[in-house]
Formats: structure tokens, sequence, C-alpha cells
């Protein structure tokens, strides 16, 4: 995928004689534009600017792939609608480390440039089953910032501090900790 800023080279293999090994890929992201991705991303995110570059390896079963790799953001903003402010995720980088979705001091920044810092990991537990084992903090966060309007069913300003551990799985996470 070349042109409008994004330059993205794939090749894969399918070798459909082995049973353990059939698929070999490789993903090198020079630099993606978050405008790219912006039709893939439900109506409840809305990017702006910014890019992501990495590489990502991915071997095995088709039906459960294994993965290594980075994807370091550049400058990402973007806006969570029904919330309204700006985040900012910049220098920032993602480890994929098979059966590990590793953050390690992941930023995000609110348009103030107050941090909400996410530490720990994701793991993959089979085709669309994860685990959760994040530690999560913020200081002085701004997580909501909406005017009253006919559609808001929640507005106004909320800026948090937080430290919050996040464990269970994407269908049943547990949420522990302290939000101020």
């Amino acid at each position: 995928i070349a042109g409008s800023g994004n330059n993205i080279n794939a090749d894969a293999n399918y070798f459909f004689n082995t049973p353990t090994q059939q698929l070999e890929a490789s993903i090198n992201i020079k630099e993606l534009q978050t405008a790219l991705l912006k039709s893939f991303i439900k109506s409840n995110v809305a990017l702006g600017s910014g890019s992501m570059n990495g590489a990502i390896e991915v071997k095995g079963k088709i039906k459960q792939p294994e993965w290594k790799g980075l994807i370091n953001f550049d400058s990402v903003l973007f806006t969570v609608n029904q919330f309204g402010p700006k985040y900012l995720v910049d220098q920032q980088k993602i480890k994929l480390d098979y059966p590990a979705i590793g953050f390690n001091g992941f930023t995000v920044k609110d348009s103030l440039g107050n941090p909400l810092i996410i530490n720990g990991n994701i793991f993959s537990k089979g085709k669309s089953r994860y685990d959760l084992d994040l530690k999560m903090t913020s200081h002085d966060f701004t997580l909501m910032n909406t005017s009253k309007a006919i559609n808001n069913q929640v507005y106004g300003h909320a800026g948090i501090e937080s430290k919050l551990s996040v464990t269970g799985t994407t269908f049943k996470p547990t949420i522990e900790g302290d939000i101020l």
C-alpha cells in the first residue's frame, strides 16, 4: 500500500502441506497515516492526524497465528466522540510477542498534556479471547469535556486521578483501584 503518505509492504507464504506451519507473513509498516484507518474504526472514535510505523512477523496456523513485532505511534491524535476531549499518543510503542501484547509506560495525553499511563499485557487465549493484566494511572486526566446537548446522555467536565488494575478477560474485565 503506497500513496497519500502511506508506505506498507507485506509478504506472505501459505503452506497447505504442513499442519503446524501454515503461514509466514512479514508486514513492514514504514508509515501508516491514521486517515487510512478511519473507514475501519466505528463512529465512536474520530481520528485526527498522525501516523504509525513498525514491523510485524506472523507465523503458525492460519486459525491461530502467532505474532512478533512493534507498532510505533507518532503524533496520533484522536477523540472519543461521546466524551469530547482530544487525546494524543506520541512516540509510544506496543510490543507484540505472542501470546502477549505489551504496554510499557504507554502514555495517552489529554489536550492539556495530562497523562494516562498503561503498563502490562493483554494475552491471547484463542481465536477471540484475551486475558488482561494491565495497570493504569492518571493525573488530572480529562476523561470527559462535553456540553449539554439534545442527544448527550452524559455531559460536563470530568478530570480524574486514578490508579487502576484491569484483569480478567475482554468479555468479563475486572477493574479495581482508586479514582479521585
